[in-house]
């Protein structure tokens, strides 16, 4: 069973992002998790803007999924954190 599941949000630096489920079949600590991320406009729809966006680590867990993010740009930018859990 696959599952995918996103989140938008804002900032810049080092940024974190959480993906919690309560159907503990989804991902344990064990799951191949792949992420992605993207700048996005207000429509929430995807480009490439001028600021550098990096997925640092990406660690399952019971019930969870981390992610740490590298948005290098002086001001906060909206971006979407895309995940794929094989």
């Amino acid at each position: 069973m696959s599952f995918t599941d996103s989140a938008i949000d804002r900032g810049h630096d080092i940024v974190g992002v959480g993906f919690s489920y309560s159907d503990a079949n989804i991902v344990t600590p064990n799951s191949i998790v792949m992420a992605s991320i993207t700048e996005v406009d207000s429509n929430g729809h995807p480009f490439q803007g001028l600021a550098s966006l990096r997925i640092c680590n990406v660690v399952p867990d019971f019930n969870q999924v981390l992610v740490r993010c590298e948005i290098l740009w002086e001001s906060d930018v909206t971006f979407r954190v895309s995940i794929f859990i094989a």
